[in-house]
């Protein structure tokens, strides 16, 4: 694949000491529309955003024009060519990135700015490329469970879990992340919980 388009000179820096990396976001979208056959197995993956500024201040990279609408087109699109080209349930996955990475400016939990829409956008995708008389199951990965930290993040998404699962009519697997995963195989257990 190629690099995203660096928009950085079409941006106005904050400062003289401005020295990010601005990509185009939407490219990622584009991209999606017409994703060409890789001849090996993949697993795409998908997030709301990046912008890692408050942990790399001056040198950070930035993915500029992210929405609400383009990320659930993307997450729809990775959804149908997964389906599509992967032929074992068992390994129709697409990750997203992330619940609540806020220092990445990667997340899909609500905030003041877009409330919900990154979730709604999740759910719709998730509506519109189910498989006939299948329930989506999303797999969520984290460092914190299955033992979350009381003032964590994760610990609310956990706690809501089966209150989505029930309204949202979606199957919710949770698996650790101090494991490093070296297949999907590795990942079939807690997707088949």
């Amino acid at each position: 694949r190629s690099v995203l388009p660096n928009i950085t000179k079409s941006v106005k820096p904050l400062g003289q000491d401005f020295k990010c990396t601005i990509f185009d976001w939407r490219v990622l979208v584009k991209r999606s529309m017409k994703y060409k056959p890789s001849g090996h197995k993949l697993f795409h993956g998908v997030c709301p955003g990046w912008d890692n500024t408050a942990r790399r201040k001056n040198s950070s990279y930035i993915y500029l024009h992210s929405s609400p609408r383009l990320y659930g087109l993307w997450l729809e699109n990775a959804i149908n060519d997964t389906v599509k080209n992967q032929n074992n349930p068992d390994e129709r996955l697409v990750f997203v990135n992330a619940w609540n990475e806020w220092a990445e400016g990667a997340y899909l939990e609500p905030d003041a700015k877009n409330g919900y829409a990154y979730l709604q956008s999740t759910y719709n995708a998730l509506q519109k490329s189910t498989i006939a008389n299948s329930k989506p199951k999303i797999l969520v990965i984290s460092n914190n469970i299955p033992k979350p930290d009381r003032s964590s993040g994760e610990l609310r998404f956990v706690s809501i879990l089966p209150i989505l699962s029930e309204f949202l009519e979606l199957d919710f697997c949770v698996a650790p992340s101090h494991a490093e995963y070296n297949s999907s195989d590795e990942l079939i257990p807690f997707i088949k919980k």
